[in-house]
């Protein structure tokens, strides 16, 4: 496998070998089976490292695409130099900082191990590339319907639903999956859920549009809205088949989280001032939810016209609580 593309990187990275033959740096005495190849370094990082993980499926991917650019080769040689001319090919391609980066960061693990393994004479000098400015990753409406429509497709209406719950509220995927029925009410004609645990140790009110409550009403009977089984890992193997199936496999940020920027960068987006935003989103620091200030407007709107839906419910700032007869109708019906 040639480990790049042109013939200028084939050549640079053909004098860097010379020059190692050349001061005696590499002796070349073993045989294939024992050789301290990359790809057999990625394999014993991935039982090592990334086996089981949450992340465990991009790391790979990002290994595996280092072993292709690099080829299959005695990790002895892999150089600062070579390293350098991986940059620049991947910049070539017209790879990003960070998605160069989070390669790097791949073959950095793998690097460290062989370290560790006595496979290096000296680890290699890794220069980590600048990223632009973070752009908070959301889905576009067609995007939106794109997944929707998937999961009905398959008949998966769990993860319709969930989807469905976490654009429209902004819940945390553990907040949604805590929901129970007497976390959910309607007063004066609006409708609301308390959304417990969050990630700071705290509880919020949200408001749910129409759509929302209901879907929710139509859930199956039982306390909970969503099934047990409906689990973290079970939650990542569907999404990452929908994503999949529509092409979207190689964008990193494509992943259930981006539920809840969507609803952020939404609201935004239609001029609902970020102290209302930061505390529907439940953020702990008003940093957080500065991330979304390039998103806002130069006119802002009212807050009705947020999801550009005519059935979202009236947005209000999370210190006004809902009246007393609905919270006593709430206290009943718990």
């Amino acid at each position: 496998m040639n480990a790049f593309t042109t013939e200028l990187e084939a050549k640079a990275f053909e004098n860097e070998l010379r020059a190692r033959l050349e001061k005696g740096l590499v002796v070349d005495t073993k045989a294939p089976s024992e050789k301290h190849t990359l790809g057999v370094l990625r394999d014993k990082a991935v039982e090592k490292f990334w086996k089981g993980t949450k992340g465990e499926r991009m790391a790979v991917l990002n290994a595996d695409l280092v072993v292709e650019m690099l080829g299959d080769i005695e990790v002895r040689l892999i150089t600062s130099a070579v390293i350098d001319l991986m940059i620049s090919e991947l910049k070539t391609k017209g790879n990003s900082g960070g998605t160069i980066n989070r390669k790097l960061s791949a073959l950095s693990k793998m690097l460290k191990l062989a370290d560790d393994l006595g496979w290096l004479t000296k680890m290699p000098r890794i220069s980590k590339q600048k990223e632009a400015e973070h752009r908070v990753r959301w889905l576009t409406q067609e995007e939106e319907d794109q997944v929707c429509r998937w999961f009905n497709h398959i008949g998966d209406t769990d993860m319709h639903d969930l989807v469905v719950f976490l654009i429209d509220t902004g819940a945390r995927l553990s907040e949604a999956l805590n929901l129970t029925k007497p976390d959910v009410r309607e007063s004066n004609g609006e409708f609301w859920a308390t959304l417990r645990k969050t990630k700071n140790g705290t509880t919020r009110v949200v408001p749910l549009p129409p759509r929302v409550w209901q879907m929710l009403q139509q859930r199956p009977a039982g306390l909970s809205f969503f099934p047990p089984e409906l689990t973290v890992s079970a939650i990542d193997h569907r999404w990452d088949r929908m994503r999949t199936k529509l092409g979207l496999e190689m964008d990193e940020e494509f992943v259930p989280h981006v539920l809840r920027h969507t609803y952020a960068s939404r609201l935004v987006q239609r001029g609902v001032e970020l102290l209302t935003v930061s505390k529907l989103c439940g953020h702990k620091s008003i940093m957080t939810t500065q991330r979304y200030a390039h998103l806002a407007p130069k006119n802002h709107q009212e807050a009705i016209k947020v999801l550009g839906r005519a059935d979202f419910v009236k947005l209000r700032l999370l210190d006004e609580t809902p009246s007393q007869e609905g919270a006593k109708r709430h206290s009943q019906g718990a």
